[in-house]
């Protein structure tokens, strides 16, 4: 199943708009934050949880590669 139209990217910018804001506003984006964000982005996409949690295992693995 996907999305009809284009209307996703609005709302993915608008949610990545928001996060960039708070961080220009001196709000510290929490870990959970930063998971609550992505796995968000990908459900406007209609991803299940299985490819959002995959999406976070290897998020984790690409972010330990630069650490």
């Amino acid at each position: 199943m996907t999305p009809e139209g284009n209307l996703p990217v609005p709302l993915l910018l608008q949610l990545v708009e928001v996060v960039i804001g708070m961080g220009s506003d001196g709000h510290r984006i929490s870990q959970i934050s930063e998971g609550v964000v992505a796995a968000s982005c990908l459900r406007v996409y209609l991803a299940g949880q299985e490819c959002i949690d995959g999406a976070a295992a290897r998020a984790v693995d690409l972010i330990g590669a630069f650490e």
